[in-house]
């Protein structure tokens, strides 16, 4: 239990947190309503006067901040490693290798090996840091029923009552002493490893983060320019605007050349399906490549709607035509609608069937099974539902003798409408239903995010709001792109201030990344990266007009194994087999990748300009979609046609003219059967060149 000392300052601290809104929305009314909060705690004008002047917006001035550079030196020693159970080993093999094309020398391991309790897989880490100082990244595979987390107990908003929140930050300040009793104000928030989690349940959903990376690493520049903030009425306020001032000033801090799309507060109206469908429709467009969401927390998340009546007793809120139209994740809502039992004195119970299924939308139905263009999201909400293990309660409703659920309310209403008086004896009992949180659900959709960042734990979006801010300062000001490097900066930044705050501590130990903390973000339009061999074993990256990037390139053997890299031009001092792997790789560029004797035979004469690079598609195999590219010395008109082993014309791809220069081409090859074809490239029509790929199923 808290003394009274605690209590006041946990209060305090809340009310802090309400008045930080006000300082950068600079509105009257949430001014006033804050200072009257700490007139009733405080009750001094001159304390309340001084405070409301001390935290001026210009006391959160930015650290200076110098970009980290990537180490580029040859080495051997394992700067990831992948935690995962032996069941799951295979399929991160596959983004291991992935990972070792980019340069981060990666290795998978089992909790077999090393021990499948949180103590046992910390002090592992603990040694492998101390050994190798290389070792920066972990990504734990797999959720909690496979790599457990660690529990830690939180203050629910300030008061008396504990709750039990996870946090994977347990694997991350390995080198520092964890508190026996995990006392968050003795955790130590330094970070010696940057922690990430693919919350899968099966093979299937590891595959599927794989896939998802792909594409993003690989293959898509659509839509990397461009963002979407969504805020729905957190405050659950009618006609309020401060959500809408929030997200406004988080998308004040993306440069001009990023397109930004608001959905704001009062955008969220429709009078047929519910208030949820403008935010549906926007995930299902995935026409962006970072979402900003902010709403309400528990095992559903509402959506509020404007036009939904206030006045009205609370039962008939669920049944009006507009009412609030929730996107859960517990599915008994989903198929019967929510009763409410109230209990009353002695040994009786009013019961309430208070929400029809209406209401409710199932998450996993509403984010589409396709692939999109959504890379990066960030959940801000008051209550997440703790990720992972997260108990998600109900009770049935009540049914009659035929299994009819018993309506005690209807709309419009009728005659006799109201509670049913039951027996206690009647009351159902609450399940516990193991159901995903919206963050792991939305995670592991194929549609869904590469990196998902949420908290497991308390999220004030009035305070978070402002990590986001700092979190694209960092990305488009001080040029860091890599996923854990953003939040741990932007952490650090706010720790200057509040170093004994426990509220903040809470907030983050408890945040949450789900996906790879070494994946790069897009800061702009992404380009795609050509590797040219500048003769013997000296690789140089540049982009498509031919000009010089700066580039990590990698020399991998035919097993994806790391035998070198550096910064381009980088010469490579060993043999190189014909098969060895060259890769190209940059922030804001898409991967450039070959074999060597692929390399030698698609070299342009000049490096200023890209001439003579066949025909190639990537990924060979593939199993839905690959990208197609070629080059042209002049403007020309261009055929591109599919063929099957038979010699039968299954697809023309292309037939229009394009200017000089590299071009790339979409396939998607769903409707074909697994097998060889050939991809024919006319130029002029005259055959240029034609190309074998293999399609798998």
């Amino acid at each position: 239990m808290l003394n009274n000392t605690r209590k006041y300052k946990i209060s305090f601290i809340l009310i802090f947190i309400l008045f930080m809104s006000s300082i950068c929305f600079a509105e009257t009314d949430l001014e006033k309503a804050t200072r009257d909060q700490l007139m009733e705690i405080i009750n001094d004008e001159q304390v309340v006067n001084d405070f409301m002047n001390e935290f001026s917006k210009e006391n959160f001035k930015r650290i200076s901040h110098k970009p980290i550079s990537k180490n580029l030196r040859e080495t051997s020693a394992v700067e990831m490693y992948i935690i995962t159970i032996d069941e799951y080993v295979n399929a991160f093999n596959q983004f291991a290798e992935l990972k070792n094309k980019e340069g981060i020398n990666t290795e998978v391991v089992s909790t077999t090996d090393i021990g499948n309790s949180p103590v046992s897989i910390r002090l592992w880490l603990k040694e492998m840091k101390q050994q190798n100082d290389s070792l920066t990244y972990v990504l734990i595979g797999g959720d909690e029923t496979a790599v457990p987390v660690k529990d830690f107990k939180y203050y629910d908003c300030g008061v008396d009552s504990c709750k039990i929140a996870t946090t994977d930050f347990y694997y991350s300040n390995v080198l520092s002493k964890w508190p026996l009793d995990d006392n968050i104000y003795y955790i130590d928030p330094h970070t010696d490893l940057y922690v990430g989690r693919v919350p899968a349940r099966c093979e299937k959903e590891v595959a599927m983060f794989t896939d998802k990376y792909i594409s993003y690493r690989y293959k898509y520049t659509q839509y990397t320019d461009a963002m979407t903030f969504i805020a729905t009425n957190i405050q659950k306020i009618k006609n309020a605007t401060a959500d809408n001032t929030m997200i406004d000033n988080i998308a004040s801090h993306v440069p001009d050349h990023i397109s930004k799309d608001m959905i704001y507060t009062y955008d969220l109206i429709d009078t047929v399906n519910g208030c949820a469908q403008p935010v549906v429709d926007e995930l299902n467009n995935r026409d962006f490549s970072f979402l900003y969401l902010e709403c309400h927390g528990g095992d559903a998340y509402c959506i509020y709607n404007s036009e939904y009546d206030d006045d009205s007793t609370w039962v008939w809120k669920s049944f009006g035509p507009n009412k609030r139209n929730d996107i859960t994740i517990n599915t008994r809502r989903v198929s019967e609608g929510g009763g409410w039992y109230n209990d009353l004195t002695g040994d009786s119970t009013d019961y309430y069937y208070a929400s029809p299924p209406e209401k409710y939308w199932q998450l996993e139905d509403n984010v589409p099974n396709t692939l999109g263009q959504n890379y990066v999201t960030w959940i801000s909400s008051c209550f997440t539902t703790d990720l992972l293990h997260y108990p998600s309660l109900s009770q049935a409703v009540l049914r009659d003798t035929l299994g009819e659920i018993i309506q005690t309310h209807h709309y419009p209403a009728q005659a006799g409408d109201g509670p049913i008086r039951i027996h206690d004896s009647e009351i159902p009992e609450w399940e516990e239903n193991r159901v995903q949180c919206i963050s792991e659900a939305f995670f592991n959709e194929f549609g869904g995010p590469v990196a998902l960042y949420t908290s497991s734990c308390l999220d004030y979006p009035y305070l978070t709001y402002l990590l986001v801010q700092e979190y694209f300062d960092m990305l488009f000001e001080y040029n860091l792109h890599t996923l854990g490097l953003l939040t741990r900066d932007c952490w650090k930044i706010w720790f200057q201030y509040f170093q004994n705050n426990r509220v903040l501590k809470e907030i983050y130990v408890g945040y949450t990344l789900f996906g790879d903390p070494s994946m790069e973000i897009w800061s702009k339009q992404a380009e795609k990266l050509v590797t040219i061999c500048k003769g013997g074993n000296t690789f140089k990256a540049m982009d498509f007009s031919g000009n010089s990037v700066a580039a990590t390139i990698v020399v991998l053997d035919e097993d994806k194994n790391i035998l070198g890299r550096g910064e381009s031009p980088y010469t490579y001092a060993e043999r190189i087999n014909d098969e060895y792997i060259i890769t190209s790789n940059s922030p804001n560029y898409l991967q450039s990748s070959n074999t060597f004797s692929k390399l030698r035979s698609i070299t342009p004469k000049t490096e200023s300009t890209i001439t003579n690079i066949k025909l190639q598609n990537f990924p060979n195999p593939f199993t839905a979609d690959t990208e197609i590219s070629f080059s042209l010395k002049e403007h020309s008109h261009v055929k591109i046609v599919i063929y099957n082993v038979k010699g039968e014309r299954v697809s023309t791809l292309m037939n229009e003219n394009r200017d000089s220069g590299i071009h790339t081409i979409g396939w998607d090859a769903m409707d074909l059967s697994a097998g060889i074809y050939f991809i024919k490239l006319m130029v002029n029509d005259k055959v240029s060149d034609i190309h074998k790929t293999i399609i798998l199923r």
